[in-house]
This record gives structure tokens, sequence and C-alpha cells, in this order.
């Protein structure tokens, strides 16, 4: 069932303290949203009836490599695009993608490339994922999954990196990057 409200839920109950300050927040200040109350999806027809309610795609957030792990791509791309590794393969002429591991991401950035989020917050732990089950967003166990990914002789022109954790309406939530080039 999916619930639409212009502002805040009707009733606080079964709400994050997170989530009910977050209204109050916009409240105070005079911000006007929309809230779209679901259940959990775990299939993608699910979230596509989310996606009709909430009027934007849902995106997919791919770490894939060759078969030799020496190739890494990020793909990021609609959730009702169909990714098929052949052509994708073909295109970017290695033999078969596959997904990578995700100390791969941590020797990537050694090798010179930096997290941008990292550069202005090296100990904030914040997450841009969340699994619909066991609750995991409220309780903040959650993954993080999407990066801009920079290279350290740029890293300074970085003017703001933040992720947006307190926008809902997915399972995942914005991530962001000003930087002067």
């Amino acid at each position: 069932m999916i619930t639409h409200y212009i502002g805040r839920p009707d009733s606080d109950e079964g709400r994050s303290e997170v989530e009910t300050r977050t209204y109050d927040f916009l409240d105070s200040i005079g911000i006007q949203y929309e809230t779209v109350c679901h259940e959990a999806a775990y299939t993608m027809e699910q979230c596509q009836e989310i996606e009709k309610t909430l009027g934007v795609p849902i995106c997919k957030n791919l770490f894939l490599c060759n078969r030799q792990q020496t190739q890494f791509y990020l793909l990021m791309l609609p959730g009702d695009k169909h990714f098929k590794t052949k052509f994708l393969s073909s295109e970017l002429g290695c033999a078969r993608l596959s997904f990578a591991d995700e100390s791969k991401m941590t020797e990537l950035l050694d090798a010179g490339f930096a997290d941008s989020f990292r550069v202005l917050h090296p100990d904030e732990v914040k997450y841009s994922w969340w699994s619909y089950r066991f609750h995991a967003r409220e309780k903040n166990a959650g993954w993080r999954i999407d990066y801009f990914i920079v290279s350290r002789r740029i890293a300074d022109r970085i003017r703001a990196a933040e992720i947006h954790n307190e926008i809902f309406g997915s399972d995942h939530c914005p991530v962001e990057l000003q930087i002067d080039l």
C-alpha cells in the first residue's frame, strides 16, 4: 500500500525519531513537501509502483570489473533499464564483466583517487543506502555505496561533498559534489 501526503503523515506512530525531527524541522521553517509512505519493496515490480507514485526514476548503482579484476567501472543507470553484461562488455572491449568486490574500491582510492566525501569529512560516518528489511534505515544500519570519486590532483577544488541521509524516498539517499573545474 502506498500512501501520499501533502506534508507530514497523519500520525507519527511507527516513525523513527529522525524522521519525526525532519518533519518538525521542515514545518518550522515553512518548507512545503510531500511524503510517500510504502512498505519495503523487494522486487522491481514493487519499485516500479513506487516510482509511478513518486514520479521520479529509481536508479541502480553497479560496481563492476573485468574478469581479471584490472579494470573497474561504476555504472549508474535508471532502474527500468535492463543491464546486459554482454553488450556493455562489448562496448568496453573486455571479455566479461562481473560485480566487483567492495575491497577493490578501497584499492582504487589508494591508487591516486579520492573519495570526495572523505576529503572534507575524514571521520564522519554516514551511509547512502539501507536495506528495506529489518528497519535498517531507522537503525542507521546501512552501507556507503554511492560515491563521487575524483583524481587526487583536483581534490583541493572540492567545495562541498554531502550525503543527504535526511532525504527519504528510496533505499538510497542523494549524494552531492560541488567542485571548481
